[in-house]
């Protein structure tokens, strides 16, 4: 792990564009590029002496000058936003709360299932690891709703509804 002053003598952090600026490339040589790229996942990495850190990592460490604990969460959801203003601190449950409509959900909306036998549409939500029902409406706008609801009621400012 890097320690904090060497971090401060290679690159530079602006917390209002949330970006990287190498003061020292990792070969010695002086320039001002942005550091870093957006892996797979959407996530911008650098590469600090010969160790991958996520920028969004190296940001709480840059600023607060301490590792945050195991998840940091982007308030808005765009993973490569690594501004100081859009980073908290988070547990997993409440990281999960502000993903996005996962690829794989057939309606598009969070937290809504067709439920094939009743021919409705079932809200459901994940707290503590459990499913909880939400119970079962006849159409998908009803459903979100008392999704949005069950969301705000376990999740708070953590809950995103779409």
């Amino acid at each position: 792990m890097i320690v904090h002053d060497d971090l401060l003598k290679i690159v530079t952090y602006d917390p209002e564009t949330g970006l990287f600026t190498w003061l020292i490339r990792p070969r010695q040589r002086a320039c001002s590029h942005i550091a870093g790229t957006v892996n797979s996942e959407g996530y911008r990495q650098i590469c600090i002496k010969q160790k991958m850190y996520k920028a969004h990592r190296l940001a709480w460490f840059y600023i607060y000058g301490e590792w945050p604990g195991a998840q940091l969460d982007h308030i808005n959801g765009n993973k490569d936003d690594n501004r100081i203003a859009n980073l908290r601190l988070a547990n997993y449950q409440q990281n999960q709360a502000n993903s996005r409509t996962r690829v794989t959900n057939k309606l598009g909306i969070k937290g809504i299932y067709f439920h094939k036998f009743s021919k409705l549409y079932h809200a459901r939500i994940m707290v503590d690891g459990k499913n909880l029902s939400l119970g079962y409406f006849k159409t998908p706008e009803e459903a979100h709703r008392a999704y949005v609801a069950g969301a705000k009621r376990y999740f708070g400012e953590f809950a995103r509804a779409s």
